[in-house]
């Protein structure tokens, strides 16, 4: 095996790309567990007129986050979405050291009979309102279709022969 050069610049090859790895795996988890790279903001952005930003803030605080690289979008994402009033929100990373934070608020249609509030897709959250609402019941898991059979005002008449409203 000593005397046959192929074999050994192939085992001299083998054991480089190997060494190059194991050094690509040892800087990459050095970069992500970095403090050079922290998140120093984040920026919210949205509906956020009946959101508090005292909740908002409160989301964060006290949580460890990580770095730019390693922070968990989905974590986050998921701290913003437990605020009342938010019904949906979406992260992603802004370089070199901010999250960027989109929020969808929720609308209250009407208050269910166990005191939550129906959003306007006929879900139920939990928020304070003081706003005089339209109280829907019934039995449990019924409050999804309460949404949707209530869109708005409709048309009150339709142009004859096309079933298109007027106007």
């Amino acid at each position: 095996m000593w005397n046959n050069t192929r074999l050994l610049n192939l085992l001299a090859a083998v054991m480089s790309g190997v060494a190059i790895l194991i050094v690509v795996k040892l800087a990459t988890v050095a970069v992500l567990n970095s403090p050079r790279f922290p998140v120093r903001s984040v920026r919210l952005s949205g509906e956020l007129a009946p959101i508090s930003p005292d909740l908002l803030t409160d989301a964060f605080t006290g949580r460890m986050m990580g770095n730019f690289f390693s922070a968990d979008l989905a974590t986050v994402r998921e701290w913003v979405e437990a605020v009342p009033w938010v019904r949906r929100a979406s992260v992603r990373r802004a370089w070199p050291d901010r999250l960027e934070v989109k929020v969808e608020a929720q609308h209250a249609l009407a208050r269910w009979a166990d005191g939550d509030l129906v959003n306007t897709y006929g879900e139920l959250f939990t928020a304070d309102s003081a706003a005089d609402l339209p109280r829907f019941a019934g039995p449990p898991g019924t409050e999804r279709p309460a949404g949707p059979r209530r869109p708005g005002p409709r048309p009150l008449c339709r142009r004859a022969g096309t079933g298109r409203s007027a106007g």
